[in-house]
């Protein structure tokens, strides 16, 4: 791949000619490229003028860009260079604890999207979890007590001693759900034989 007898400095990548993989990038003398070689016989050297380290492999005489699915890369995934595709390095085990995770960022989005009452969408964040409790007991001691309860829309329902504990309990009964679904996934989390079947495995509010 070069002239071993020429000079002058020179940008070289060291290959691996089995599976095309960029081992080293350097600059030398070109008289001294010999020398950079191991003495196996399944490298060699390629003469380039701009950096293609960890972004390029070398195969059948041509340079090819590593290709990066964004559907599938991570930190995680090596390129593989004897099948020329990502792999995840991650075991079973690290998968199933990457899994339960983004399960339970699913959940609590799920949790403070909102619930459904009287044919509208209300807030359920941790702030209004704790108003509706406090409206709750308010109305509880003082039963002549009402107050205008705003959904997503900016519509409202009026909220009275008539109808407040079945709209808390309507907070109560999203909050429990999303809580079960996310434990039964844990539990098919847990059961998951392989990468495939945790890949399965989606959050399905």
């Amino acid at each position: 791949m070069f002239d071993d007898k020429s000079t002058g400095s020179c940008n070289y990548i060291l290959y691996n000619k089995l599976n095309g993989k960029l081992l080293l990038q350097g600059t030398c003398d070109k008289s001294l490229l010999k020398h950079k070689i191991s003495d196996n016989t399944i490298q060699d050297i390629l003469l380039l003028d701009k950096p293609l380290l960890n972004t390029h492999y070398y195969v059948d005489s041509n340079l090819k860009i590593i290709p990066i699915p964004e559907n599938i890369y991570s930190i995680y995934h090596i390129f593989d260079y004897d099948t020329k595709r990502w792999i995840d390095t991650r075991t079973l085990d690290e998968m199933k604890v990457s899994k339960w995770e983004e399960i339970k960022v699913s959940r609590t989005n799920s949790e403070l999207s909102g619930f459904k009452f009287d044919g509208k969408v209300f807030n359920s964040t941790l702030s209004d979890q704790i108003k509706i409790n406090g409206l709750l007991n308010t109305i509880t001691i003082n039963p002549t007590h009402t107050e205008k309860w705003y959904a997503q829309d900016n519509s409202y329902v009026l909220l009275a001693k008539e109808n407040i504990a079945l709209f808390s309990s309507k907070l109560t009964q999203h909050i429990s759900y999303v809580y079960k679904v996310a434990g039964d996934l844990r539990i098919m989390i847990n059961n998951c034989s392989s990468k495939k079947e945790l890949d399965q495995l989606i959050w399905p509010l």
